[in-house]
């Protein structure tokens, strides 16, 4: 996640980054805006649920979501003329999987 104003560098929460954590829960505090996560490569289950719990309310998964699908698109592309509609909805129930495994992770878990 990174935190901007218009005259300061973005902040990264990394793994493990306890003053970021910190510093997110003053932020949250002090602001009445949502704050967004932009992306979480690398964050753990316990990382993410760390940072909705310190006033993150969106989260961003779209790398999540989409860094499998050149890999297996590689492999798809030999199937793909015999099984272009087979392949079309595996692509889209691993998505929903990852989306519904996310949401779980965020505490949405009957919402996916």
């Amino acid at each position: 996640m990174h935190l901007q104003s218009q005259s300061e560098q973005p902040m990264a929460i990394t793994r493990n980054s306890r003053s970021s954590i910190d510093r997110l829960k003053e932020i949250a505090t002090a602001v009445k805006t949502p704050l967004v996560l932009h992306g979480g490569t690398g964050l753990t289950d316990e990382d993410f649920k760390e940072c909705i719990a310190s006033g993150i309310q969106k989260i961003n998964i779209a790398t999540a979501s989409m860094t499998p699908l050149p890999t297996a698109s590689a492999r798809w592309r030999q199937r793909i003329r015999q099984h272009a509609t087979l392949n079309s909805a595996r692509r889209s129930q691993r998505t929903y999987e990852n989306v519904k495994t996310h949401a779980a992770i965020f505490g949405m878990k009957d919402e996916a």
